[in-house]
């Protein structure tokens, strides 16, 4: 069975019923079903102005919103499938997303979703799903990602394997009475978001910050996690990116993730610039091991 990557943004438990996208604030669920059909799924995404975390990158073509628009519509399909039983957990290993053109704020999105299924074992389900967004009839992005659905008592024996020691710095979710000041510095609007301790530093050729999620958080932790959710690290990894002057407003995120990240000990974001390109790699450290990747472009 392959354990490795069994991390980033985790969903398990009861659902509300079959229109459950894994969010439960209404203000937050984005995306309507159309049709599903076998291997496909058509549905309709809210206007990004609408959400109080996207409102401020909405006139971008900015991968975030995108990220969220084809986690919920996967979610959606775990349900309707029956995957998504409380001792079947269901992770995200690897995530790639690229924005086409800048999105208009008070336009829906026409999303599609196609996926395909396998079995490693008796544990493990496998799937990879490409989704593509349209928007007045225009293309403006496609998402790739490779799903796992685990049982959830081999998930967390992995997850304890895992753990390690906590090394020095913050936890990375916290109360928070310190951190950026200003969220221009990382390309946001709202203080509340701000995802860093401090502003970069140099490290290794590079520049490195803190992550640091505010407890309570009333994106990242909708529904209540235990775990720091990789929508989190890409959204540090973006802001990183930014604060260190590396990529101006991306278009497009390659991630995976590698193990869970813990709440209660430090976990270090560094980013380097690709040689020659605009484009910048990323990783998250958190106990003296590699939580996840990104490639930011």
């Amino acid at each position: 069975m392959d354990t490795q990557g069994m991390a980033g943004l985790m969903w398990s438990g009861d659902g509300h019923g079959r229109d459950d996208c894994g969010r439960d604030e209404p203000g937050h669920r984005l995306v309507r079903v159309v049709h599903e059909g076998d291997g496909t799924m058509t549905a309709t995404a809210r206007p990004p102005g609408g959400h109080p975390f996207f409102r401020d990158l909405a006139a971008r073509a900015d991968p975030r919103y995108l990220v969220e628009v084809g986690h919920q519509l996967f979610m959606l399909h775990l349900l309707r499938s029956g995957r998504r039983a409380t001792r079947r957990p269901s992770l995200v290993r690897r995530f790639t997303v690229m924005g086409g053109a800048a999105l208009r704020p008070d336009a829906a999105l026409d999303v599609a979703l196609r996926y395909r299924w396998t079995r490693s074992g008796d544990d493990v389900e496998r799937a990879v799903a490409v989704m593509t967004a349209h928007q007045c009839g225009r293309p403006v992005g496609r998402a790739e990602s490779t799903i796992l659905v685990v049982e959830r008592d081999v998930l967390m024996a992995t997850r304890v394997a895992d753990r390690g020691s906590a090394t020095g710095g913050p936890p990375c979710v916290d109360t928070r009475s310190t951190g950026v000041r200003d969220p221009a510095a990382v390309g946001r609007v709202r203080a509340h978001d701000v995802l860093l301790d401090a502003p970069p530093r140099p490290a290794d050729g590079g520049s490195a910050a803190h992550l640091l999620v505010p407890s309570g958080h009333d994106f990242f932790f909708d529904p209540p996690v235990d775990h720091v959710p990789g929508a989190a690290l890409l959204e540090g990894f973006l802001q990183l990116g930014t604060a260190a002057g590396l990529v101006d407003r991306p278009t497009r995120v390659a991630s995976r993730f590698v193990r869970f990240c813990e709440t209660d000990r430090p976990c270090l974001l560094t980013a380097h610039r690709d040689d020659g390109a605009a484009t910048a790699r990323m990783t998250a450290w958190q106990a003296g091991a590699v939580v996840a990747h990104a490639t930011v472009f």
